[in-house]
């Protein structure tokens, strides 16, 4: 759950920086994550944001999961398991405002600092194309985003989760 916020905030934080007229992003994702040990896990799947406080992370593959953030809501939904994990964080995350907060390093490399970890994004003709970092346990993670469309429209309704009655709601 962790790893999940912190991908969220670390994105939020640092793929658009520089990018001040972004109102929301719809991409295809491949994240992959690579342990000190050399093993390597990949997950695909889709992230929509939208400003002020929506994000929504649907992974396809390995398995189904869906992670919802608003405001400081996150709900981790795990149709296999038939439960959603409903956590409060302690700050508000504004996804498409901290976006914004990343400084240029070159004509396509943007750089932030977030809870003393690094994290760079490769943004080739302003558009982000991929994050890297390295999280707290020394696990390389690296997102490529695909298919990116910035400022397209998106219904909120789309972070609403509505649970199936047949699901465990988990309040840690």
């Amino acid at each position: 759950m962790r790893l999940l916020v912190l991908i969220f905030t670390v994105f939020a934080s640092i793929a658009l920086g520089a990018f001040e007229e972004i109102e929301s992003l719809k991409a295809g994702f491949i994240q992959t994550i690579r342990s000190v040990d050399a093993k390597e896990i990949t997950y695909k799947g889709r992230l929509y944001a939208l400003s002020p406080y929506y994000a929504l992370w649907r992974y396809e593959k390995p398995m189904e999961k869906e992670i919802y953030v608003h405001n400081r809501q996150v709900v981790v939904y795990e149709p296999d398991l038939f439960q959603a994990t409903v956590s409060t964080l302690k700050d508000s995350i504004d996804f498409i405002a901290l976006l914004r907060g990343a400084k240029k390093i070159d004509e396509q490399t943007y750089e932030t600092v977030i809870l003393d970890q690094r994290y760079r994004v490769l943004a080739p003709r302003g558009v982000p194309q991929s994050i890297q970092f390295t999280d707290k346990l020394d696990n390389q993670v690296f997102i490529e985003l695909r298919d990116v469309e910035l400022n397209s429209k998106i219904d909120k309704e789309l972070f609403i989760f509505i649970p199936e009655s047949s699901i465990d709601i988990i309040r840690p």
